[in-house]
């Protein structure tokens, strides 16, 4: 138990000390949860240095991984659930036909394959995707103002933390050169 104390001299009309005055307050509880929550900022200031250092580590390797596919010759992209774009690589992006990565956010992938794709998506890649979580195979593109490109695709699941799909991922390659 802790006490706060307070003691009072009291003098008489002569300025004389004639008694003292003393009050006695309980603070344990006040003590208590001060220590509480000294120990509660101490731990807090430790799990935010330490998510600090995580997420610098998780800023390197995002950035190794934005020059790796940035740098590939082979055409990265993801995609929500939907099939709407979310990101692409300058390789993809040029494939595409389009001048910027940004210019292909938000629209579906759908738009540079050729009319039969969406048919060949619902009945034999998303099952794939949803059976396996993944799928390969030869598809045409359409780039925006060219000619059709044959392409080898393979398509993936990516899961979240729970093991759960949020993104649909692909790599395109180019297989003109091949085919001739």
């Amino acid at each position: 138990v802790t006490y706060r104390r307070t003691t009072l001299l009291l003098p008489d009309a002569e300025g004389r000390v004639t008694s003292v005055m003393g009050v006695g307050r309980n603070v344990t509880d006040r003590k208590r949860a001060e220590e509480a929550l000294q120990c509660a900022r101490e731990e807090l200031e430790q799990r935010v240095q330490a998510r600090t250092a995580e997420l610098a580590e998780a800023n390197k390797d995002l950035a190794i991984f934005r020059r790796f596919a940035e740098a590939s010759s082979q055409g990265f992209g993801m995609a929500d659930l939907e099939g709407h774009i979310t990101y692409v690589n300058p390789a993809l992006c040029c494939l595409f036909g389009e001048e910027k990565p940004e210019d292909l956010c938000g629209k579906h992938v759908s738009a540079y394959y050729r009319e039969e794709y969406a048919a060949r998506r619902q009945d034999e890649i998303l099952p794939a995707l949803a059976r396996d979580g993944h799928w390969q195979g030869e598809e045409v593109i359409r780039p925006r103002g060219g000619t059709e490109v044959p392409i080898l695709q393979s398509t993936f699941l990516i899961r979240d933390e729970n093991g759960n799909p949020f993104r649909l991922a692909s790599v395109l390659a180019d297989i003109r050169e091949r085919r001739a």
